[in-house]
Order: C-alpha cells, then sequence, then structure tokens
C-alpha cells in the first residue's frame, strides 16, 4: 500500500505540472444518546474530524453554558468522531428548518429561475452554480447550506471548496419516473467508476474506487478516459439521494459529494454538491504538501463540475434508453 501511495502522488504531481502549464442558530445538548450513535459507528469512520466538531460546539455554545461542558450529559470530546457521524450532532441542533439537510428542496425554494432556465434549455442540459464561497471558481450556490457546509465552512481553511451542477433529466413519464431515476442514481451512478460505467454503492458497508482522468478538458468530458484510479470512497443515504465521502488514500481527500434527484414543474432534477478541504492522500502538512493541497483544491473546484457534468451526461443517456429514445 505504501509503495502505490507513493506511486499514485507522483503520478498525479506530474499530471497536475502538466495541466498548470496548459446563524443564527444554537447547539442542543450532546447527550448519552447521541454519543451512542458515535460510540456505534463503523470502524472506518472513527477519529477523523475531533477538531473541526470541537471547533463547531465552541463556536455556537454560547459563553453562558461553557461551565456545563463537563456535567454528566455533556459530550466529552475526547471520544472519538467523524464527519458522517457529525451530522447526528449537527441536525440535533435546534434544526428550525424543515430542509436542513434536503438539498433538493433548498434548490426548488432558492433558486427556480435557474431550474426554469435548465427547463427552457431542453432535456439532458447542464449548468454549474454562479456564486463565489471560496478562493477559486464562481461554481456554488449560496443559500445553499447543508451540515457538511456548516461543518467545513468553520475550519476557515484556503484550500475550501464547495461547488454544485444541475441537471434536467427531462419530464417524467410513463418509463421514467422520480422514483426510478433514484434508484438509478443510488445503485448504477452515485460516484465516477472505471471508464464512467454503472457502478455498485457501497452504503454503510465497505467502500469503493473511484476513477479520475488527467485534468484535460478534453479527457474529462469522455467517459472512456475515466481509467486512473484516484482513491477511495464510503457512502451514506440522506434525503432523495446519496453522500460520498472521501477516504484518507484519496487524491481530494478531505471532502464529500452530495447527489440528489427532485422533480420541479414536472421535470426530473439531479442536483450534485461538492464541498470540503484538500488532504491530498493524507499526507503530512508540511511546505511543500500544503503548496500541493492548495493545486488539487484549485484542480477540484475547476474540475469536479465537468466531472460530474460527464457523469450526469451517462445517466442521462441510460435513462433515454429506457424511454426507447
Amino acid at each position: 500500500m505504501k509503495t502505490s501511495r507513493i506511486s499514485l502522488y507522483f503520478m498525479l504531481l506530474a499530471l497536475i505540472i502538466v495541466s498548470c502549464a496548459e446563524k443564527d442558530s444554537s447547539v442542543e445538548p450532546l447527550n448519552r444518546n447521541t454519543i451512542s450513535h458515535i460510540k456505534g459507528a463503523s470502524p472506518w469512520t472513527k477519529a477523523k474530524f475531533l477538531d473541526s466538531v470541537q471547533e463547531l460546539r465552541n463556536q455556537y455554545t454560547p459563553k453562558s453554558n461553557a461551565k456545563n461542558k463537563t456535567s454528566d450529559d455533556s459530550f466529552k470530546f475526547s471520544e472519538y468522531e467523524s464527519f458522517s457521524d457529525s451530522q447526528i450532532i449537527i441536525n440535533n441542533r435546534l434544526t428550525k428548518n424543515y430542509y436542513y439537510n434536503d438539498l433538493a428542496a433548498q434548490i426548488k425554494y432558492h433558486y427556480k429561475p435557474m431550474l426554469k432556465q435548465l427547463i427552457g434549455m431542453g432535456k439532458g442540459s447542464s449548468i454549474t452554480g454562479g456564486d463565489q464561497e471560496d478562493n477559486f471558481s464562481n461554481n456554488s450556490l449560496s443559500k445553499v447550506n447543508l451540515p457538511e457546509k456548516e461543518y467545513w465552512a468553520t475550519r476557515k481553511d484556503p484550500t475550501y471548496h464547495v461547488y454544485t451542477v444541475i441537471t434536467n433529466l427531462g419530464p417524467e413519464d410513463a418509463a421514467v419516473n422520480l422514483n426510478a431515476v433514484r434508484a438509478i442514481l443510488i445503485n448504477q451512478y452515485s460516484y465516477p467508476g472505471y471508464k464512467l460505467q454503472p457502478v455498485s454503492n457501497c452504503v454503510n458497508k465497505g467502500s469503493r474506487l473511484v476513477y479520475g482522468t488527467a485534468p484535460h478538458i478534453g479527457l474529462l468530458t469522455t467517459p472512456n478516459a475515466y481509467i486512473i484510479p484516484s482513491g477511495l470512497i464510503s457512502q451514506k443515504l440522506v434525503p432523495k439521494g446519496i453522500l460520498n465521502i472521501t477516504e484518507p488514500e484519496y487524491v481530494f481527500y478531505n471532502g464529500t459529494i452530495r447527489k440528489v434527484t427532485f422533480i420541479y414543474k414536472k421535470h426530473i432534477f439531479i442536483a450534485t454538491y461538492g464541498i470540503g478541504i484538500n488532504r491530498f492522500l493524507n499526507l503530512p502538512p508540511n511546505p511543500i504538501n500544503t503548496a500541493l493541497f492548495l493545486v488539487m483544491a484549485h484542480q477540484n473546484d475547476t474540475f469536479g463540475t465537468l466531472v460530474f457534468q460527464t457523469m450526469d451526461k451517462q445517466l442521462f443517456n441510460f435513462i433515454e434508453q429506457k424511454r426507447g429514445l
């Protein structure tokens, strides 16, 4: 594993060099019930994100309650945690917004003009967000507020990046309905597999190998070019879709991709929401690697949208076959 990791490091570094030449909220108590969820987490989730959860708790806990942090019912931060399980904590806040963990509902509420634009562009059309929330590209939706966004944004990390892709899959009809499309997404097109072919998921069990290409627009839009192993992900179900969570030995570690489907004006849409920071292959943060993290974050934010637009096109073509077109 060490040899392959070093090889992957230098291979990706070479590809990067070549390509460059071209709140108003509060936290409810983290009680024993919450802790039991975390203690019962799968082994791969342990010990990864304690610092950020601590930061979140410090930010949202009123100073007047600071004395109670060590009470019997408080959460002891010596416990191990992970990003996926920290969502339990975040969602247990006084989440007065019913759609706090629902990307589809937030897009339909805040971005109706964008959805109408996509309908006018025709089925199979795809666009990215137009806002800038990081140091890289104008490709996010700033009004979206999900648990992972609140989680990552609090780190104030220079490699923080976020982007969104929305694709119009066409009208719901007798041959293709929303439930069928969601099943196809979750069971066949939830992450970039080899040559972007259909893949199985690993919801709540194991991991899956993600494939990528060299960072070149011509390759990123070519499904057969996805032949470079990029690392492992694990997955969890979320409202209306699925969440991909990068594992440490992944080129775009550390972050998530959320993919959901929904209906708007009788049309089926798929939305992709990518967010995180970069710690390439979980390498130590020395000066050279820190510079590399910034380059990889830029690559992720710039080219991630192309990856998922190309992947959505594969899903769309599969659906068109079901429609007999």
